[in-house]
C-alpha cells in the first residue's frame, strides 16, 4: 500500500486483501478424501492488525468445505508479529528567514547558515523532531521601497577647559570620551567642532562674544550636513542639549558615579586625577596640566553635546529573503501486527450433487430424462429435489422424481426455445445437502429446403415450373421465398445480386432478361424457406435458358424475269422471341457477280438471263442467326420471224418441189411475202420486219413494215409484204439467192431485240405465170 493512505485505511484494506488471499489457499492436515468425521486444521494470515488483541480478529471462526468434507474452525492458537514501515524521511522541509526594509546603501544582510526546523511527525503520533536546514542558494532580493529615515543622535561629552584666570571657557573635544586602551579623537582638536555619536557636525555654534560664560552657550540653529550622507536629502527635525548644564568631573564621579560604575584613578602616573567608567569604557579626566601646581587653577566640565533628530528622505529599503531546505530520515514505526490464526474443528463430508441429460442441446419436440450420477462419500441414503426454470425467470418449477426425473418440451411450444436451468439438490442423512444446476438448450428444428425446375432448359418464349419440395418438422406451414441471380463466367455468381422472383410455394414463370444482353445463360434460383420458429434452409437449382434463332426467309417478285426488269424481294423473316434482327442478302448472277444487300426488302434489275442464286442470313441481337435461299430466273427478251408464202403461192411451190422442178425454200420476186414474228410474253411497244438486200443492178433495196399484234395471241405479230413493180422486171428484181428479212421487236422496258431470217430468191413470178407484162418497152 502507498504510504499516504491513512494508518486506519491501511490496516483496514491489508486485511481484507490478505484474508481473501488466505482463506482461499487453505490447505487441511491429515484430511482423507471421501471419509469418515475428521479433525482438521487451517492456518491463516491477518495483516494490519492495529494491536495484539486476538478478539478484535475476524472471523472467530471459519467454515471448512474441501474434499467433500465440511464443518466449523475455531481459533486454537495465535503468533503476532509486529509491522515496521521502514526508510521513512521528512521528503523536502523549506523555511525562510527575511530581512525587511534593509538600507540599499549597506549592501546584501548576511544570513546565518543554518535554522532550526520542527518536524511533526502525524504517522508517529506527532512526535517532534529537530533538525537543521542548510542554506539554500544565495539571499533573493524580493522587493524595494522608497521612504524616510529617521536618524537620532545623541550627543557624546564635550569636554570644556576652563581658564580661572583669563576667565575663558574653551572647548576642547580632544577631552572627550577615552578608551582605556587609546584615545579616541572624535572630530578636530578645535573649540568649534561637536562630537555628536558616530556623525560628526561641521558647522560652527554661534559665537558667545567676549565675556560669555561657557554656561550661557546654547545649540545653534542649524548642524550643517551629515557627513556621509551627503548625496542624501536631509533636514534637522529636533534638536537639544544632551545635559540641562554642565557637569564637572568630580560632579560625575560622586552624582553618576553610581549609575556609571565611575572610579577615580591616576593617568598613567602622570598628576591629575582622573576618573574611569567601566559602564562606558573610557575615561574621563578631571584636570590636564603638565604642572601640578596649576591643577587648582584649571579644571574641566563635561556636558552631552547636542541630541539632534535628522530626517533623510528618498531613501530606498531592500526586502530579502533567504531559502534553507533538508531532507532527513525518520525512525522506523510499527504501523501494526501480522497475526498468524491456527483454526481447528472437526468436519464431516457432505453428498455430492450430480446428473446426466438424456439429450442436450434437445429440441421443443422432446422429451428429456434427467439421471442422477449423485453420491454421498458415507454411503448415506440421498434423498432428492428436481427444480427447472425458462433461464432468466425468477421463480422455479418442480420436476418430481427421485434418482431421475423427465421434463417433457413438447407442451411449452414455441415458448421452449431458449436455455433451462435445471437443479438437483440432495440430501443425506446427516442433513447435509449439495447442489448442482446445469443449462439445457432447446433449439428449434430447421425446416428442409428443397424444390424442382421443370424444365431446367427453356427459353424466352415457354414458361418453366418450380415445383416446391421442402419439408417442416412442424404441422404448419412455411414462408417461401425465391430469388434468381445471373451467372458470370469468370467469376461465379457472386457478380450479380440476388432478385427477388416469388412468395409462392409452387409457380410458373417465364424468365425475364434480368442481366446484360445475352439471354443465352445459366441463372441460379435460390429458394429459403423459414418455419414458425424462424429456422430457415436455403437450397439452390440452376436454370439455364437459351435463346431462340430467328427464321428465315424472303419472297421474290417473279421468279422469272425478263432483262431489265427489276426483280423485289421482301422478308418473310422473323424472330420467335421478338428481338430485333439485322439482315444480309447475297444475289448471285449466272455469270457470278455477287451483289450484297442489308435491307429487309430490296430491289435488283435483271441484266443477263438465267439463274440468279439469292442467299440470306438474320442475325438477332444476341448473334443467333437463321437462313433462307432462293433463286429467280432471268429470262431474256427475243424475237422469232417468219417469211412465208401465201396460200397460192404455197400450192404452187409444194407442186413445183413434187415435181422436182425447184427445191423447198425458194421464193420469187414478185410474190407477197407473208410475215410472221413471235416475242416473249411481256409488253411490246413495238415490231418492225425489214427487207434489207440488192436488186439485180447491185442497188440496195431496203423495205421495213410495221407488224400487227395479234388479237388472240398477243406473242404473234403479222404483217404483208406487198411486191413491188421492180421487182418483177429484169434489172430491177430482186437478187438471186438469199435474202435477209430482220425482225426487230421494241419491248417497253426498252430492251430491244432483233432476229434475221434468211430466204431465197430464185425466179420472178411472172416466168413463172408465163404473164407477159411490158414496163415501158
Amino acid at each position: 500500500m502507498k504510504g499516504t493512505l491513512k494508518r486506519n485505511s491501511l490496516v483496514s484494506l491489508s486485511l481484507v486483501v490478505v484474508l481473501s488471499t488466505a482463506v482461499s489457499a487453505f490447505s487441511p492436515v491429515g484430511v482423507k478424501t471421501a471419509s469418515a468425521a475428521q479433525t482438521v486444521s487451517k492456518t491463516v494470515t491477518y495483516k494490519g492488525l492495529s494491536s495484539k488483541d486476538q478478539s478484535k480478529i475476524s472471523p472467530q471462526t471459519i467454515n471448512y468445505n474441501e474434499n467433500g468434507h465440511t464443518g466449523t474452525l475455531k481459533i486454537t492458537n495465535v503468533e503476532w508479529t509486529p509491522e515496521y514501515k521502514t526508510n521513512r524521511t521528512t521528503g523536502t522541509l523549506t523555511k525562510y528567514e527575511t530581512v525587511n526594509k534593509y538600507l540599499d546603501r549597506e549592501g546584501t544582510p548576511s544570513f546565518a547558515n543554518t535554522v532550526s526546523y520542527t518536524y511533526t511527525d502525524k504517522e508517529d503520533g506527532n512526535k517532534k523532531h529537530t533538525f537543521t536546514l542548510n542554506k539554500s542558494g544565495s539571499p533573493v532580493k524580493t522587493s524595494t521601497t522608497t521612504g524616510d529615515e529617521i536618524v537620532d543622535t545623541q550627543g557624546g561629552y564635550m569636554a570644556m577647559l576652563q581658564d580661572a584666570k583669563a576667565n575663558k571657557v574653551k572647548f576642547h573635544s580632544r577631552l572627550g570620551w577615552l578608551s582605556n586602551t587609546n584615545q579616541k579623537y572624535f572630530g578636530s582638536n578645535t573649540g568649534d567642532t561637536f562630537v555628536s555619536g558616530k556623525y560628526y557636525f561641521k558647522d560652527s555654534l554661534p559665537s558667545p562674544g567676549a565675556g560669555t560664560k561657557w554656561k550661557n552657550l546654547k545649540p545653534g540653529t542649524t548642524f550643517g550636513e551629515a557627513w556621509g550622507r551627503e548625496k542624501e536629502k536631509w533636514t534637522v527635525t529636533k534638536y537639544r542639549w544632551g545635559d540641562s548644564r554642565p557637569y564637572s568631573a568630580r560632579e560625575v564621579y560622586t552624582s553618576l558615579g553610581k549609575n556609571y560604575n565611575v572610579s577615580r584613578l591616576k593617568w598613567n602616573g602622570k598628576d591629575g586625577d582622573m576618573y574611569y567608567s567601566s559602564s562606558f569604557g573610557d575615561y574621563i579626566w578631571l584636570a590636564w596640566t603638565d604642572n601640578p601646581k596649576d591643577a587648582l587653577t584649571r579644571h574641566n566640565e563635561y556636558r552631552k553635546g547636542a541630541d539632534v533628530t535628522y530626517k533623510f528622505t528618498g531613501v530606498k529599503y531592500n526586502n530579502w529573503r533567504q531559502d534553507y531546505k533538508g531532507n532527513f530520515k525518520l525512525p522506523d514505526i510499527i504501523t501494526g501486527y501480522t497475526a498468524k490464526v491456527t483454526y481447528s474443528g472437526k468436519v464431516i463430508a457432505p453428498p455430492k450433487a450430480g446428473f446426466n441429460p438424456s439429450k442436450n442441446p434437445a429440441t421443443r419436440l422432446d422429451k428429456v430424462t434427467f439421471t442422477s450420477t449423485a453420491t454421498d462419500p458415507d454411503g448415506e441414503k440421498l434423498s432428492y429435489t428436481w427444480n427447472i426454470r425458462k433461464k432468466g425467470s425468477s421463480s422455479w418449477g418442480s420436476m418430481i422424481g427421485s434418482t431421475s426425473a423427465t421434463y417433457d418440451f413438447t407442451k411449452e411450444g414455441k415458448a421452449a426455445l431458449g436455455d433451462w436451468e435445471v437443479k438437483q439438490t440432495v440430501k443425506n442423512e446427516s442433513g447435509l445437502t449439495d447442489s448442482v444446476t446445469k443449462v439445457i438448450t432447446v433449439k428449434a428444428l430447421k425446416p428442409t429446403a428443397g424444390f424442382n425446375i421443370s424444365p431446367s432448359t427453356t427459353n424466352r418464349l415457354n414458361k418453366y415450373a418450380i415445383t416446391s419440395t421442402a419439408t417442416n418438422p412442424y404441422a404448419s406451414e412455411l414462408t417461401y421465398k425465391y430469388e434468381i441471380r445471373l451467372t458470370d463466367p469468370s467469376s461465379g455468381f457472386a457478380a450479380n445480386s440476388w432478385k427477388s422472383l416469388s412468395s409462392n410455394k409452387s409457380f410458373s414463370a417465364q424468365i425475364k432478361e434480368l442481366y446484360g444482353t445475352n439471354p443465352s445463360n445459366t441463372y441460379q434460383v435460390r429458394q429459403t424457406v423459414t418455419n414458425e420458429d424462424g429456422e430457415s434452409d436455403t437450397a439452390l437449382k440452376t436454370l439455364k435458358i437459351e435463346d431462340l434463332a430467328p427464321v428465315g426467309g424472303f419472297k421474290i417478285s417473279n421468279a422469272n424475269t425478263y432483262i431489265n426488269d427489276t426483280v423485289s424481294v421482301t422478308s418473310t423473316a422473323s424472330d420467335p422471341e421478338k428481338d430485333a434482327i439485322t439482315y444480309l442478302y447475297k444475289v448471285t448472277s449466272p455469270s457470278g457477280k455477287v451483289s450484297e444487300y442489308k435491307t429487309a426488302n430490296f430491289s435488283y434489275k435483271v441484266t443477263e438471263p438465267g439463274e440468279y442464286k439469292i442467299s440470306q442470313v438474320v442475325t438477332d441481337v444476341y448473334g443467333l442467326k437463321g437462313s433462307a435461299e432462293s433463286a429467280a430466273n432471268g429470262v431474256d427478251l427475243s424475237i422469232k420471224g417468219k417469211v412465208s408464202h401465201t396460200k397460192d403461192w404455197e400450192e404452187k411451190h409444194a407442186e413445183r418441189v413434187k415435181n422436182g422442178i425447184e427445191k423447198e425454200g425458194i421464193f420469187y420476186s414478185g410474190e407477197q411475202f407473208i410475215l410472221e414474228a413471235t416475242t416473249t410474253t411481256a409488253e411490246v411497244s413495238s415490231v418492225y420486219a425489214e427487207l434489207n438486200t440488192i436488186n439485180d443492178s447491185g442497188k440496195p433495196v431496203k423495205v421495213k413494215v410495221k407488224m400487227v399484234q395479234n388479237e388472240t395471241d398477243k406473242k404473234k405479230w403479222e404483217a404483208v409484204m406487198e411486191p413491188r413493180d421492180e421487182w418483177l422486171v429484169e434489172k430491177t428484181r430482186l437478187a438471186k439467192g438469199q435474202t435477209p428479212f430482220t425482225f426487230t421487236a421494241t419491248y417497253k422496258n426498252g430492251t430491244v431485240r432483233s432476229t434475221v431470217v434468211n430466204i431465197e430468191i430464185d425466179r420472178i413470178v411472172t416466168t413463172i405465170l408465163d404473164v407477159h407484162k411490158k414496163f415501158g418497152i
